[in-house]
């Protein structure tokens, strides 16, 4: 399996301190990824990618990546010149006006950065003014970088269409993506439980897991970029620093109930526990949420352990014989 992408959440320290937010980040956070081990990490893709068509990007996002921006832009230049491209995630609060956000795109923009998601919703601008996020949108249209506009939201709250009247007329040519909230970190503690849009069918869920991996602020390198990965300690699958991009795809391929999730899908995990009366609901509010309520239970782990290698070794003679 190659990697596509490589995620550094480099500080779980952000400028806000969201009520929704799934990490519980805030300015007192002090975790920082070592910028000399990034740039290993960098030089790993950079080996892993070469002679494939595959689209080379690391991302970088936090907490708020920009609170590290000495780091950031130094690893994006460092990318930049090993032929990788960088997206980064941010909530603008760095945009104050429009001569600092133009200086800020063109160091950027100079270092290699590509692609930039901005989460803009009615929680991130109780810390981030809105003309921040304004000021973003009119000053990239001077650059070439692809700009995400990621609007979270939960059940009855009016979230998104706030966020779009807010942000005319700029916000018109621009990619926006809505996404519900889910029950993890600040959320989980701040809403009941009726509060989160579940639209997801447990027994038809598959794995979004998209070849990204992602090296977390405390250390943790997890196979996906998931809110609820963080938390599971069964799909980490090394450490910063310790474990090379080669070793966690090999990891990944290793772990009896990723493998299976893998090719299975999430529902052949709903149903099993149904069929152990494992409580499962119908719909969650995505499959990652599903795989959180599931693997979150070290007894349903151990439970189900025999069912997952068992079906793991067949799906890996099938694979053998058929080749």
């Amino acid at each position: 399996m190659l990697v596509k992408n490589f995620t550094f959440s480099l500080t779980d320290r952000c400028s806000a301190s969201c009520d929704i937010c799934c990490f519980s980040c805030s300015p007192s956070r002090k975790n920082v990824l070592d910028k000399e081990v990034i740039k290993n990490y960098i030089n790993q893709m950079a080996e892993i990618q070469s002679g494939t068509d595959e689209t080379k990007t690391v991302s970088f996002t936090g907490g708020e990546a920009f609170v590290c921006y000495d780091t950031l832009k130094e690893c994006m230049a460092y990318a930049k010149n090993l032929g990788l491209n960088s997206s980064v995630v941010t909530n603008g609060f760095w945009a104050k006006d429009e001569s600092k956000t133009r200086k800020i795109f063109q160091e950027l923009t100079n270092a290699g950065l590509t692609g930039m998601a901005l989460s803009a919703d009615i929680y991130h601008q109780k810390y981030v003014p809105i003309q921040c996020i304004k000021n973003i949108l009119r000053v990239s249209k001077e650059f070439n970088v692809k700009i995400q506009i990621r609007i979270m939201k939960l059940k009855d709250d009016d979230s998104f269409h706030q966020t779009i009247e807010k942000l005319r007329p700029e916000i018109y040519g621009f990619q926006i993506n809505t996404n519900p909230f889910y029950p993890v970190g600040n959320a989980a503690k701040l809403f009941p439980a009726d509060k989160f849009i579940r639209n997801y069918k447990s027994e038809t869920a598959i794995c979004p897991f998209d070849k990204s991996i992602v090296a977390m602020f405390n250390g943790d390198i997890l196979m996906c970029c998931s809110q609820f990965c963080y938390f599971l300690p069964i799909l980490k699958i090394g450490k910063f620093g310790k474990t090379s991009i080669k070793k966690a795809v090999e990891n990944i391929s290793d772990n009896d109930f990723i493998y299976v999730m893998f090719h299975n899908g999430l529902g052949w995990y709903a149903k099993l526990a149904k069929n152990i009366n494992f409580p499962v609901e119908d719909y969650y509010c995505a499959p990652c949420h599903l795989c959180y309520e599931l693997f979150s239970n070290e007894e349903f782990i151990k439970q189900l352990k025999p069912y997952v290698e068992e079906e793991a070794n067949r799906i890996r003679l099938q694979k053998l014989f058929s080749a």
